[in-house]
């Protein structure tokens, strides 16, 4: 049989033209021909699907050269980068990957050291102005200002 013998009409009725035209080169290809004999009426089911196979498989290529393409430059720019590293570096001298004046701006700018590593806090032992109990405050008070424990600071702060 043939692409005008039984089968499912085609979507869209009369305005299937482009399909129509498609499945008459297909029908001249023997594709249809081919499926029909495989799959009987449901040969345009048949033929859906192995367009999706073959769909997928080119997808799949098309990733696995990309992804290759992509190992490729990795290790050329991997190559490149230990070639310069051994060009640019002296013999005598150890590689800690920073120049010396990036690492002595580091350490002059204390904002950017973790605040744990740059000074520990410093408690010292007071009276409360407020309710005479002794506590220890993280900082050094003036004697001008007043001092509060933890309690009394919130009553006075909320």
């Amino acid at each position: 049989m043939g692409i005008f013998g039984p089968g499912p009409p085609l979507p869209g009725g009369g305005k299937a033209k482009g399909l129509a035209f498609l499945l008459v080169i297909l029908s001249f290809t023997g594709v249809i021909e081919y499926f029909e004999g495989i799959c009987g009426d449901y040969w345009w089911l048949c033929l859906i699907v192995s367009a999706a196979i073959v769909l997928l498989i080119i997808v799949g290529i098309i990733l696995a050269i990309g992804y290759t393409l992509v190992f490729i430059f990795n290790c050329i720019v991997g190559f490149f980068n230990y070639f310069f590293q051994k060009l640019f570096t002296k013999k005598d001298k150890q590689n800690d990957n920073t120049c010396p004046k990036s690492s002595d701006v580091y350490q002059n700018n204390t904002h950017l050291k973790s605040s744990n590593t740059y000074k520990k806090r410093e408690w010292h032992r007071v009276i409360c102005s407020n309710c005479g109990k002794d506590t220890t405050v993280p900082f050094k008070p003036d004697g001008i200002r007043p001092v509060y424990c933890y309690e009394c600071y919130l009553k006075r702060r909320y």
